[in-house]
């Protein structure tokens, strides 16, 4: 038999505080036995298993937290000013319709309802109406509602031409318009992914949209109200001046270190943080082959056994037996003293005698503020475990980018440039590696010895093309196929272009080994030669990428006239050099061809690994060809699966 679900029992709750209709409406009497409606629809098996079958009340998640609209609506109804309200949600948004005895500010509404609401269950959206819609049965009309939500809130939406125009880009990019101009990008299906698909498509709308406008300002009306009174474009540039004072007073100044005893070559025990990343996994694994030292992996997960399975697998994935060596430890690299219990933390910085930092959150779209905890915090919370009980070498994954993202992108950049001459750096993942880069230029090596690796543009293995798909290089394939062309540049006029190619197994080796070998300094590792864009065009062809070439112009014309997908957009961008000045300041944060105008000096690299068999791979052509395969290869697999 099926019907609704009542419970009861000496577990049961007393009601609702303060919401007597409601409590009337929840509880009933039973032969003299107090129940609750839940409102779940269910079948009593013969064997008396029970099975859930839905819901009959309208109770629903959204956003990872249980919605009671009928407990919005009687808060509505409390408002002096309000005399009936009716809720519902659309897509990702609670929507409310509100009838009124007098005239009432909706944010006035929304501060009253924050005195008795939690904040998820404030509505996104609020919609006046004469009256609500009236089922024959005197009930609200919920269905008549959810199908008027959509006219109501274009109507709203589209008050200035700019809003207009905004709203009509972000209905095409996340592919629906169930939301109003102050709803944020990132509460209705926009991701960190997608953003770059909709500065593209403000591009061919003729609205230059940096990304960094987006993640500033998150919705239509704020990003209109911007773009229409402002005359300078914002292209999400920090001055290094800032940066540096930003630094000074946040972390040096707050760094005291409590260490005089060093430790000593070869390890014992070292600390290793990013072990589950490309770059970091394959660290573990040189460092496992090459030492005797036991290695304790700081691992985010929500317990144990799921750290254990996770950096197990990593091994697996290497070609690495599981040994008794590799530790996982429960933590968080942006929390203080990793959210270890002050036994632990004490334990590890006295054992431990090095640590190799690998982890950061690579991305380039996200600003500052959203990637300063984990690339930057994380940093310091890394050079006090390192100067804790015992000064410990410190072994930092840095990133090229430094220069690459900065006004100091021409020329040669010398290993030992500290950055004093940088002024303007652009993008939040360049500026929280720069910053950190910056912070760790100023502590001596009295207080820490600390080897920098500056690495170029981390690409797939050597040997078998194994590349994960959010990679650059992966992106850029995959964009390529979406977009069906590429821009012919040399008929253009325009200087070939120039993209680093740096093995993430060459990467790997050549930092271990200066990690045991050399003094700590400052090392770049990267391709000793850019891979240039028309040889590029020559491997993706050679290995049938389909794709035509076209004109510069017709290029630039590519988003007034289709829809990208995520990884067109990617594409699209990583070509940004072919845009107008102004435009590639806006958008080169997503530079894929940072190598252009640029030489890395590499002496230190050079003078380290003298002697070793540890070499950078010289055939380009070769080694691009692997990777476009292992593109191919994983493309084909896919299709496969889908037909399967």
């Amino acid at each position: 038999n099926e019907g609704e679900l009542y419970i009861g029992g000496c577990q049961l709750a007393r009601g609702y505080l303060n919401r007597p209709e409601l409590n009337a409406e929840k509880f009933i009497n039973f032969n003299n036995t107090r129940l609750y409606k839940t409102g779940d629809r269910v079948k009593k098996h013969e064997n008396g298993d029970i099975e859930f079958l839905g819901r009959l009340d309208r109770q629903f998640k959204l956003r990872g937290q249980l919605i009671e609209p009928d407990e919005i609506e009687q808060a509505l109804k409390s408002i002096n000013s309000v005399s009936n309200a009716a809720v519902v949600k659309l897509n990702n948004q609670l929507i409310a319709f509100v009838t009124s005895i007098k005239e009432i500010q909706k944010s006035d509404i929304k501060k009253q309802l924050s005195n008795s609401l939690p904040k998820w269950m404030i509505p996104d959206y609020i919609q006046f109406c004469g009256n609500l819609p009236k089922t024959p049965s005197g009930k609200i009309n919920y269905t008549d509602l959810s199908l008027n939500i959509r006219t109501v809130v274009v109507k709203e939406t589209t008050k200035t031409a700019t809003e207009e125009k905004l709203y009509k880009i972000w209905v095409d990019v996340l592919g629906h318009q169930d939301f109003d101009k102050t709803a944020s990008f990132f509460n209705i299906g926009g991701d960190s992914l997608n953003i770059m698909n909709l500065s593209v498509a403000a591009e061919g709308a003729g609205i230059s949209l940096p990304v960094a406008t987006i993640i500033k300002y998150k919705t239509i009306e704020k990003i209109a109200e911007h773009l229409d009174q402002s005359s300078k474009q914002d292209n999400g540039s920090m001055l290094a001046e800032d940066l540096r004072e930003f630094v000074r007073v946040n972390y040096l100044n707050e760094f005291k270190p409590k260490a005089n005893i060093k430790s000593n070559k070869p390890y014992e025990a070292i600390f290793l943080t990013g072990a589950t990343g490309f770059l970091g996994g394959r660290v573990l694994c040189n460092i496992l082959d090459n030492t005797d030292a036991k290695i304790y992996c700081l691992i985010r997960a929500d317990n144990q056994a799921l750290a254990e399975q996770r950096i197990n697998q990593v091994l697996i994935d290497n070609g690495q037996d599981l040994s008794d060596r590799v530790i996982p430890i429960l933590g968080d690299l942006s929390e203080p003293n990793f959210g270890f219990a002050s036994d632990i933390y004490q334990g590890l910085t006295d054992i431990c005698d090095a640590v190799y930092h690998n982890a950061a959150w690579v991305n380039t779209v996200l600003d500052f503020d959203a990637l300063r905890q984990a690339n930057l915090d994380g940093c310091f919370e890394i050079l006090k475990f390192a100067t804790r009980n015992k000064i410990k070498d410190l072994h930092y994954a840095s990133t090229l980018s430094v220069f690459v993202a900065t006004d100091q992108n021409t020329g040669i950049v010398l290993e030992s440039d500290l950055l004093d001459k940088t002024t303007e750096i652009y993008g939040g993942y360049a500026q929280t590696k720069w910053a950190a880069d910056w912070m760790f230029s100023q502590i001596s090596s009295d207080q820490c010895p600390i080897w920098n690796y500056r690495f170029g543009l981390i690409t797939g293995d050597s040997q078998s093309g194994d590349t994960p798909s959010s990679e650059s290089l992966s992106m850029f394939f995959e964009g390529v196929e979406d977009l069906g062309c590429l821009p012919q540049l040399c008929a253009q006029g325009m200087n070939d272009l120039q993209i680093d190619v740096t093995p993430v197994d060459y990467a790997v080796s050549a930092m271990t080994e200066i990690s045991r070998t050399a003094p700590n300094g400052i090392f770049h590792i990267a391709g000793e030669n850019g891979y240039s864009y028309n040889r590029l065009i020559k491997a993706l062809q050679k290995e049938a990428i389909p794709f035509d070439l076209i004109g510069l112009d017709e290029w630039l014309s590519l988003p007034d006239r289709k829809s990208f997908t995520t990884n067109a957009s990617a594409a699209y961008l990583a070509l940004c050099r072919c845009l107008p000045s102004d435009q590639f300041n806006t958008h080169r944060m997503s530079d894929l061809f940072q190598a252009s105008d640029i030489i890395f000096d590499q002496s230190n690299t050079k003078k380290a690994l003298r002697g070793s068999d540890i070499k950078l791979p010289n055939d380009l052509d070769y080694l691009m060809n692997i990777y476009i395969k292992n593109h191919v290869n994983k493309r084909d697999i896919q299709i496969r699966r889908k037909h399967v």
